[in-house]
């Protein structure tokens, strides 16, 4: 049970958000280290339609946990800060919240147009075998690029998601 002036002694809640939150930056670092490199040698249509089915699982596994963790590191930190309890510490949490959440802005204002572009491709190669028969190299390397892209600006949620999962690690085990 959490002391009354330490909500985080204990705390199921800090415990299991600090798990969620490292397992899904964990996941994510996965699908840019070890899926999308996989992905690049293959041909574009296939390619194409593997990152889309990738993709549609990723979208629907990784936001609303994610969001869940910020939103407990959040409560966590309005409940120190009620308790009257370190300001430091409740500021530490209420920043792993942050870098939790800013993964929906982020994938918003610099992934979405990418997103988008991957799935139109993906869609039309949805008719083509597996061979890139019809796509001029022009088209091909685009769409490697983009998939190479999209890598890239992952990493940048995984940082955020990674470090608000470091930060929340040292805050709890610290107090």
């Amino acid at each position: 049970m959490a002391s009354q002036s330490n909500p985080l002694r204990g705390s199921i809640q800090a415990s299991t958000t600090v798990f969620v939150n490292t397992t899904l930056a964990g996941l994510n670092l996965g699908l840019s280290v070890f899926a999308l490199p996989r992905l690049l040698e293959s041909p574009t249509p296939l390619m194409l339609r593997q990152w889309s089915a990738m993709f549609a699982r990723a979208s629907r596994l990784f936001p609303m946990p994610t969001f869940a963790c910020a939103l407990s590191y959040w409560s966590l930190a309005y409940r120190l800060h009620r308790a009257g309890g370190d300001r430091t510490t409740s500021r530490l949490l209420a920043a792993a919240g942050a870098l939790c959440f800013a993964i929906m802005p982020w994938t918003r204002f610099l992934m979405e147009d990418i997103n988008r572009e991957l799935n139109r491709r993906a869609s039309e190669a949805g008719g083509m075998g597996v061979m890139a028969v019809g796509l001029t190299q022009e088209e091909q390397e685009g769409s490697k690029s983009l998939v190479d892209r999209w890598g890239l600006y992952n990493l940048g949620r995984i940082v955020a998601v990674g470090l608000g999962g470091v930060i929340g690690l040292y805050t709890i085990a610290s107090s």
